[in-house]
C-alpha cells in the first residue's frame, strides 16, 4: 500500500498520509513517497491549494519510533540518517508555490504536529488532540516544531508550550493561533471544501504574494517590505483577474 496518496482535482491537490495501520507514522521510505509528491504539486502550474490529510483514524502519530526502538544504542546514528530526508519535505511544503492547508482530525503529535503546523493554514476537527510528544520522550524538537512554535507564540511562549503541555484541544490551539477554523468532526469534509473555495476564489498570483509578504515582514527593514508591496501591487493590478474583480467592485 502507498504510504502517501496524492490526488490532483483541477486547481486543488489532496496530499493524504496513507499508513493508518501506524497512525501514519513517518519512517525514511514515507519521508522520500512525500517528497516525490510534494515535487509532483510544485511542477504543476494550475495547482494552487494544496490539502494535507491523514487516512485512518489520525492524522500523524509523529516520527515512526519502531527503528530507534529496535536498535537503541545506535539512536544518534538512526536519527541523523533518517531526519535530513523528513527535512527535506519540511523544506519542500514551505516553499510549494501553492498554499497548504493541513486538514486535521484524531492526533497530530510529534513531528506530525510539527508538520502541520508548518502548513500556511489549519482547520481541526473539534476533537482532535494535539501532542507536542518532545518533553515527555526527553527529546527536543524536530521537522520544524521549534520554527512554527515560535513564529506564532515568541521563544518564551514556544518553549513553555514545547516543555509544559502534553496535550491541547483544539479549541486552545486556535485561540493561540494555530487552528484557523475548527469543525465537528462530521462536517470537517466539507469545511476543508468551504477554505479551499474561499482560497481560490483569490488568484493564486495574489495568495503567493501576500503569503511572501507575511513571511518576509517581521525583522525586515519598513522602508524594504513597503517598496516590496509597491512593486507586488503594480504587478498584481496589471493582471485581468483584478480588472474583473475593479469592475465587479464598481457595479455593487
Amino acid at each position: 500500500m502507498d504510504s502517501i496518496l496524492l490526488e490532483i482535482d483541477g486547481a486543488c491537490a489532496t496530499l493524504v498520509l496513507n499508513r493508518p495501520a501506524r497512525a501514519n507514522a513517518m519512517d525514511p521510505p514515507m519521508a522520500e513517497a512525500l517528497c516525490k509528491a510534494l515535487d509532483d504539486v510544485a511542477a504543476r502550474p494550475e495547482v494552487a491549494v494544496l490539502v494535507l490529510r491523514g487516512a485512518g483514524r489520525n492524522f500523524c502519530a509523529g516520527g515512526d519510533l519502531q527503528a530507534v526502538a529496535e536498535r537503541p544504542d545506535a539512536a544518534p546514528e538512526t536519527v541523523r540518517d533518517s531526519l535530513p530526508i523528513l527535512n527535506e519535505a519540511v523544506l519542500k511544503l514551505h516553499a510549494l508555490p501553492a498554499i497548504s492547508i493541513a486538514s486535521l482530525h484524531g492526533s497530530a503529535a510529534g513531528a506530525g504536529l510539527s508538520f502541520a503546523l508548518m502548513a500556511d493554514l489549519c482547520i481541526a476537527a473539534r476533537d482532535t488532540r494535539f501532542r507536542p510528544a518532545y518533553a515527555g520522550l526527553g527529546i527536543s524538537p524536530d521537522m520544524g516544531g521549534s520554527v512554527a512554535v515560535s513564529r506564532v507564540l515568541g521563544p518564551r511562549r514556544a518553549f513553555a508550550l514545547l516543555a509544559l503541555e502534553d496535550e491541547l484541544d483544539a479549541a486552545r490551539m486556535a485561540e493561540l493561533g494555530f487552528v484557523d477554523r475548527i469543525a465537528a468532526p462530521e462536517a470537517l469534509e466539507a469545511g476543508t471544501a468551504a477554505m479551499v473555495a474561499r482560497l481560490l476564489s483569490i488568484p493564486k498570483e495574489a495568495l503567493l504574494s501576500t503569503r511572501a509578504l507575511v513571511r518576509s515582514a517581521p525583522g525586515r527593514d519598513l522602508r524594504e517590505q513597503l517598496d516590496d508591496e509597491c512593486d507586488r501591487l503594480a504587478r498584481l493590478v496589471g493582471q485581468p483577474a483584478y480588472r474583473e474583480a475593479l469592475r465587479g467592485a464598481l457595479r455593487r
